[in-house]
Formats: structure tokens, sequence, C-alpha cells
């Protein structure tokens, strides 16, 4: 039975049962997506909810980071999910097709210090509920996202929940009745795309999957299997055809090593980032100018422009889901930044006519295999008026498939940390975090975070 392999898997797993590969890619995953929270600090989204917080009935359990404030275990990981992906700029995971390290991290963070949990209790509750939420991505897709709903919110809230009753150590049927409840607090809809709701999708997960956990803690009860009957979540949010061996890959092998991560190093859709690669290849390997493109050729596998719903952005925001508007700003500029996503940016003159001549088409003979990280290839052809300039790309640097260095990886860090409020406080930071392991309790990675008397 589907739910029994999942409870299983959840109350029986241990730090010691995690292959070496597992806690390395953790904690890289770990160290990328604490710094990328920060990047979300004083984002308009951030800023708005940090009131609401404030304006809440609250326990100071649980650091908000960056803002010097402590709240509930929930609202700390609601903020801190919010931030994480305010910008777009989190890791993603090809059978998922959306992003697990943020809503399982944000949510894990707030409870292991409540708790006083250590470093191995951390790693072993994030590599769990990425497992959970990214296998089930395997499993659901591609028909789930192309429903229109956004995985990361819809199946982050199951991955929080089983990952925050591993830190509660659940048994086997608390976890039955986490994931009842769990189950019927899933949305999130693509359609919100590009607004500040997109981030709080995954805010919103992580403290939906918190609270589940807490109260299934004080013993509410939920019904015992959500997935497979009729009506329930295999029923209701997939077209694809239910297998028996579902669940009997968990941990065979882990998500975390094969297929592994995407690493994001643009603050966009992933999405775009091949395409990006490409025209920044073609820019620099050859010489034409942006004034002689007469038409600019995209080609990727069917699917692969689901999320890209802005052909024409006005917004900064929207910029983050338009292919026609990473590539024009790559080609302009020659690099993609966070300063890139701005509204004056994404309306710059020669910025909108440049995206005129973007079009973009699907190739039913490219072909894919998500859940083992195959996402095919895409083209870039850049058409001028004296001849054609065409870049493949397989796989965008940063992928599992082309993995970032650790010095990288670091330098991504710090470049996230680069606000003046938390330079001094980084390489501490950073040297935690890369020792994760051996923490005795998660709250020394607190430095800089802490309450601010009024």
């Amino acid at each position: 039975m589907f739910v029994n392999r999942l409870c299983e898997f959840c109350a029986s797993t241990e730090y010691e049962d995690l292959p070496a590969q597992v806690i390395e890619n953790t904690k890289n995953a770990i160290i990328d997506t604490h710094g990328v929270i920060f990047t979300g600090y004083k984002e308009p989204v951030a800023d708005l909810l940090i009131d609401w917080v404030k304006d809440q009935s609250m326990k100071t359990s649980a650091t908000i980071l960056g803002y010097e404030l402590k709240t509930s275990e929930s609202l700390a990981a609601l903020v801190n999910g919010v931030m994480g992906h305010a910008i777009d700029f989190d890791d993603v995971h090809s059978g998922l097709r959306g992003h697990p390290s943020i809503p399982i991290y944000s949510a894990i963070l707030a409870v292991a210090e409540a708790e006083k949990k250590t470093g191995k209790e951390l790693i072993t509750a994030f590599s769990v509920g990425v497992e959970i939420m990214t296998k089930l991505g395997s499993y659901v897709n591609p028909s789930h996202v192309v429903k229109g709903w956004h995985p990361t919110a819809t199946l982050g809230v199951i991955g929080v929940a089983s990952a925050i009753g591993k830190l509660y150590s659940f048994t086997q049927a608390e976890f039955k009745q986490v994931f009842g409840l769990a189950t019927s607090m899933m949305s999130g809809l693509k359609l919100n795309f590009g607004t500040m709701t997109k981030p709080f999708h995954i805010g919103y997960c992580a403290k939906n999957g918190i609270e589940a956990a807490q109260l299934v803690k004080r013993g509410f009860t939920a019904c015992e299997d959500t997935f497979t009957p009729k009506t329930g979540v295999f029923d209701l949010f997939t077209d694809e055809e239910v297998k028996e061996f579902w669940g009997e890959d968990l941990g065979k092998p882990w998500s975390l090593i094969d297929p592994g991560f995407n690493v994001k190093r643009y603050p966009c859709c992933y999405a775009t980032h091949r395409f990006a690669d490409a025209a920044l290849i073609l820019s620099q390997t050859n010489q034409f100018k942006l004034e002689d493109i007469e038409r600019i050729e995209c080609v990727a596998a069917v699917g692969s422009y689901v999320p890209l719903i802005y052909n024409r952005p006005k917004s900064g925001v929207e910029g983050k889901f338009s292919l026609e508007y990473v590539i024009a700003a790559m080609l302009q500029d020659q690099k993609l930044s966070v300063q890139s996503f701005t509204d004056e940016m994404v309306n710059r003159a020669v910025i909108q006519e440049l995206l005129k001549k973007v079009f973009l088409s699907e190739d039913e003979t490219i072909k894919e295999n998500r859940p083992v990280g195959d996402i095919g290839y895409i083209e870039l052809i850049i058409h001028t008026n004296e001849k054609a300039y065409k870049e493949t790309i397989f796989h965008a640097k940063g992928s599992s498939k082309q993995p970032l260095s650790q010095t990288d990886l670091k330098e991504k860090f710090f470049d996230c940390l680069s606000r003046e409020e938390f330079t001094s406080e980084a390489n501490t930071s950073y040297q935690q975090l890369r020792d994760l392991e051996n923490i005795s309790d998660i709250t020394q990675l607190f430095p800089f975070s802490v309450t601010k008397e009024e």
C-alpha cells in the first residue's frame, strides 16, 4: 500500500542510513538555500509580510532571517520561505518540476531552532522531506504541472509535513495522520507566476506543513490514505496512470544523488537558463550587432515553456517568467543579475524592441525523461541579415549534470549575503553550514537574527 511505504520510509530513516553523497548534497543545497533567503530581504513582498507578522499574536521561538525578529515556527517558515523564493534564485529538481529545497529548509530551520535540534537531525529531516516531495513529483508529472498546478506548493506541503514529522520523531501511525491532513492543504496555481503570490506559495506550504505536524502531535486526526482512493490525491491532481510500484523507489536511489539538484546561476525561472547560456555563448563567440538581428528562434521539447507565461513583460517580476526578456537582456547586457529584473530594466526601449523578435517553438522529436534528469536539449538560432547562428544546450551550468564547484557555490552564498547588514557574519554562517553535521544546537546558526528590543 502506497501510504504505508511512505510512512515506513519516513519513520525508519535515520542519519546513519544516509549515503555520504546524500549528506554532502544536502549540505550544498542547504548552503545555497540559506544564502538565497537573504536575497529576499527588503523585497516588497517580504516587507508586507513582516508588517503582517508583527500584527499577529505570536510566540518568539523561531527566527526570520535578517529582520532581527522572532516569531512562531510557522510564521518564521512562512516569511523565510517567501524571501527564499522572492527573486526565484533557489534550486530546481527536474522530476518535481519545481523547487524542493526552499519549502523544506525554511520549515525545518524554524522547527529545529524551536526544538534545539542538532545538525544531523536537520540534515536527516531535509533529506527525507526532499525525497518524499521529489519522488511524488516524478509520479504525478507531467500532467500535474500541465493542468496548472504549481508542484512546489502542492507537493511541498507533503514534503514539509514529512520533514517536520521526522523532527518530531513521528511513528508510522502519526505519519499517516499528517499526510492525511497535509494533503487537504495542497494548493498553488501557476496563474500566479510573476506576482507576489508565487513566492507566497512556498512560504504558505511551509507554514501549512508545520501546522499539520503540530496538530497531529496534539492528537488531530485525518483520513489514513488520501493518496490512492477515488477522489484522492492521485485521482484529483494527476492524469498519470497510478503504478503499483510507486513508493518502492524511496531512497533507491535518493533524489539528492540521482538525478540531483539544479542550482541556479540566474535569478529567474529555470526554464530560461539554457537559453540564457546559449545567448551568452552566441554573443561572445560571434561578431553580430543587435541591430542586425532579424529573428531569434527558440526550439525546445513539448511543454518546456509552460511556466513562461509573459511574452511581453512590463515589470521585473514578469520578466522572470519571460523567455523573450531573458534572451533580450542577456544579448544586450551580457549578464543576468538581480538588477536585471527591475521594472526599469524590463521596460528599456531597446529591450522591448528586441524581445518582439523572439519566437518560441516546440519540437516533438526532442525527448525527455525528467525523473532521471533528462530534459532533452534546446536550440537558440539567431538570424541576422547576413547569416544564422545556432547554439545547442543540453544542460545549463549549475545543473546536476554540470554542477557548480564548491568555489562557485561559496561565491553565490556570499553574493546573496552581500548587503552591508550581513557581510560581517557571512563567513561564520558559511563555515557553520559547511560543518552542519557537527553542530549540536541549530540556534548557533543565527548570529545576526535576534529578538530586537522595542
